[in-house]
């Protein structure tokens, strides 16, 4: 927890961050987004028995696809792999840096209007509630971006 706080805080104090955050934050959107579709709709379909109801057979076939018997054990196809990073990286980087981003964005606006000592407050608690979300259920936040 320490780590994180440490790693939060250098990210957002970075020069990087600071000067780039206007445009930062709309392409981290729109990687999010892209990664997002991609991780939770296309690949999926891609893998049924009949993908968009436009293809009569899988796109992304195992294997073992037209065996009638299978002798020996299922092994995981170079895309089921790479399937797997994408929802790593999209889960513990990607909405992490986005809701950095976004919470650096709106920082100014809240503090106007609540204050700083309540606007912190409100900005930390929709900030955790967000990355326990993107950390539990990280299909609901490819929703709301959209």
């Amino acid at each position: 927890c320490t780590i994180i706080g440490v790693l939060t805080f250098a990210v957002t104090a970075s020069t990087a961050f600071v000067h780039a955050q206007p445009y930062l934050a709309l392409v981290m959107k729109i990687i999010t987004i892209v990664v997002g579709v991609s991780v939770h709709y296309l690949i999926p379909h891609l893998r049924k028995s009949m993908p968009f109801l436009w293809f009569l057979t899988p796109c992304l076939k195992t294997r073992e696809h037209a065996l009638f018997e299978v002798h020996s054990e299922a092994r995981a196809m170079w895309y089921e792999k790479m399937y797997l990073w994408i929802k790593f990286v999209e889960r513990n980087v990607l909405y992490p840096l986005l809701i950095l981003a976004a919470v650096n964005d709106s920082v100014p606006l809240i503090k106007d209007k609540f204050g700083p000592t309540l606007g912190a407050l409100i900005l930390s608690v929709v900030s955790l509630k967000l990355f326990r979300q993107c950390y539990s259920f990280a299909v609901s936040q490819c929703k709301i971006l959209l």
